[in-house]
């Protein structure tokens, strides 16, 4: 078991790297939060945005990462991965800092747009779900109220995609 986790953790941190990798997201270490747990957490200071490797599966990292975003004023994306298993999967939480609080969105997934461009986008969206869909880049996360796709055709291929990289990313576990 301990393995597993292990080897869940590396994966949740490669899937944090790849994001921050494709959007092109300059990190560095989290300076300003400096302390337990932070310590972990992957910080790009242009975007004003903490990345967060997680393996818990029931979400209950939101109310620490949440006071570390109030704390820092800045917005975070958890990348979870989906089991301790070889068939797990990332999904991403985005939380937006607002005033003196924590505002969550997710899970989303992910999907690629031509030019490199990553968006996280709930299940069904947006034809069965209100929640927001993000653009995530240099500056940081961008909520977007239009679909990033033109077609039923290139809604596909951002999906495959994007599950194509973070099965590459993810590899034999």
């Amino acid at each position: 078991m301990y393995n597993k986790i292990r080897r869940a953790e590396a994966a949740a941190i490669a899937g944090a790297l790849m994001i921050a990798q494709h959007a092109h997201i300059e990190l560095h270490r989290a300076i300003d939060l400096a302390v337990l747990p932070f310590l972990n957490y992957l910080y790009a200071a242009e975007a004003r945005l903490l990345l967060v490797p997680s393996i818990d599966g029931r979400r209950s990292d939101l109310v620490t990462v949440g006071e570390g975003m109030v704390f820092a004023k800045i917005d975070a994306l958890i990348v979870r991965i989906s089991g301790l298993d070889s068939a797990s999967t990332l999904e991403f939480d985005v939380g937006l800092h607002r005033d003196r609080e924590a505002i969550w969105y997710g899970p989303h997934r992910l999907w690629l747009g031509s030019g490199a461009s990553v968006y996280l986008v709930p299940d069904g969206w947006p034809s069965r779900t209100h929640a927001p869909c993000f653009m995530v880049g240099q500056r940081g996360l961008r909520l977007i109220e239009l679909s990033p796709w033109n077609s039923e055709a290139e809604r596909a291929d951002g999906f495959a995609a994007a599950d194509q990289m973070i099965t590459s990313t993810l590899g034999s576990r």
